[in-house]
């Protein structure tokens, strides 16, 4: 089975609200009842081990060390810690270090070092 049919069957399988829903009351067009809905999916996908990278292999990313370094994302893995991105600068950051010392834009780099753009 492929990654896509094995997700396929876990959407399939992912439960709805139950018929006492008092937050939507099954009025699938209301808002809450879309976000209540989609919260429901993705705790039923995360319990099922779908995991979500901050971003995919190949994506830029802007690390802090003192200035500002441009880099990509050569491998993601699984560690003990979680999820680990290295760099092709062979620095490897986990989910934690997003928005602390390494960006997935240049702007936001450069405000968390205090360079208004």
């Amino acid at each position: 089975m492929t990654d896509k049919e094995k997700l396929t069957q876990l959407l399939i399988n992912t439960p709805n609200c139950d018929n006492d829903c008092s937050l939507c009351e099954y009025n699938y067009t209301d808002d809450k009842c879309k976000e209540h809905l989609s919260a429901i999916m993705a705790d039923y996908l995360l319990s099922q081990g779908v995991i979500v990278p901050r971003c995919k292999v190949g994506d830029a990313v802007y690390c802090i060390n003192r200035k500002i370094f441009h880099s990509y994302i050569k491998c993601i893995t699984i560690t003990t810690k979680g999820l680990s991105y290295v760099t092709y600068w062979d620095s490897t950051y986990h989910d934690e270090d997003f928005d602390e010392v390494i960006f997935l834009s240049e702007e936001d780099a450069k405000k968390a070092i205090g360079e208004e753009t």
